[in-house]
């Protein structure tokens, strides 16, 4: 039976909560992250390097991960600190492992990025087996292939306005991360995310007037034992496959602050952040549905942009801010 599985937020459904909340500061070496495992007791924290996205397009069923330790300690009352050298950098994975459970966390970071928020919530109830102090890696269970991500949007509700979105290659989107306790478990849980790049440009087809668009194409979605040996698994996207289809929501942001744009005026938008969409994933499985995070920032490898074809024309910013620094800009008939 196919069962379908909405993951937006962290669940409180699953055992006791292993919660670390880091921040990181300068250090000598790059970073210092520090945190506290709310479940106390002695506890090994662990900071893993995964391997980079070429890896993954060959990866084989049964196949280990070869990730890289880049940091760990122990704590037995729940506070720890993590120094990361400036070559951490990828997407890592924060494992926290005692005699209760075993917790994960997933999340890039940039060279010299000294900022790192992180909270980790307990996968495995282990008070049944024992849990290993090191963590033998994830195995790849199965490779669900291409799934369709959101990674632009544009919205015109007025006509003679051109919108257009390109996606140039390098450019990367922040695509979450969920883990359940079992294979094809019917609760999965947002449990951090990683960043994907595009390997060429994708530019989309322009659209004409009054209409709302989504721009997606596929990244290829993976699922991983998480600890050889031990239950909790995790679906994730690992690379860029490719393809363009757009989609067209029926609504749009509310406005309210709009700045005149005469006719013939071409805008491109690259200075804002994309909207962070809690089912922006779609995965779909003959076994169970599951929504995953994406977002993609703007930037000039990532720009949206509008062809004022008439006067009249207003573009207005979400969230009750200017256009020039809305999270969102909609066009709009003045």
């Amino acid at each position: 039976m196919k069962r379908t599985v909405l993951v937006l937020v962290p669940s409180l459904a699953l055992v006791t909560a292993l919660l670390v909340t880091t921040q990181t500061t300068a250090s000598a070496g790059g970073a210092l992250v520090l945190g506290k495992v709310s479940s106390v007791g002695p506890t090994t924290v662990t900071v893993y390097r995964w391997p980079a996205a070429s890896f993954f397009k060959h990866i084989k069923i049964g196949e280990r991960v070869p990730w890289t330790q880049v940091a760990k300690t122990t704590t037995s009352n729940g506070s720890f600190a993590l120094a990361l050298s400036n070559d951490a950098v990828g997407n890592l994975e924060v494992v926290a492992t005692n005699a209760k459970g075993v917790g994960t966390w997933f999340f890039s970071r940039r060279a010299n990025q000294q900022s790192v928020n992180i909270d980790i919530t307990r996968l495995i109830d282990a008070t049944h087996r024992a849990v290993p102090q090191v963590c033998p890696g994830p195995v790849e269970i199965q490779d669900w292939g291409p799934q369709w991500t959101t990674v632009g949007q544009s919205y015109v509700v007025t006509d003679a306005v051109h919108q257009g979105f390109t996606y140039v290659s390098g450019q990367s989107s922040t695509l979450g991360v969920a883990i359940a306790a079992t294979e094809y478990d019917t609760t999965w849980t947002a449990s951090g995310s990683t960043t994907n790049s595009l390997t060429e440009t994708q530019q989309y087809a322009e659209q004409l007037g009054d209409q709302n668009v989504w721009y997606q194409t596929e990244f290829d979605v993976q699922e991983f034992m998480l600890c050889d040996g031990l239950d909790g698994y995790a679906i994730q996207p690992v690379y860029w496959w490719g393809g363009a289809a757009m989609a067209y929501p029926t609504s749009s942001p509310a406005t309210k602050d709009c700045a005149a744009e005469a006719d013939g005026t071409i805008i491109r938008i690259y200075n804002q952040t994309a909207v962070n969409w809690s089912a922006g994933v779609s995965v779909s499985t003959p076994f169970f549905s599951a929504s995953l995070s994406a977002q993609t920032g703007y930037s000039t490898s990532a720009e949206v942009n509008y062809e004022v074809l008439a006067n009249n024309r207003e573009e207005c910013g979400s969230n009750g801010d200017p256009p020039a620094s809305a999270p969102i800009v909609v066009m709009e008939e003045g």
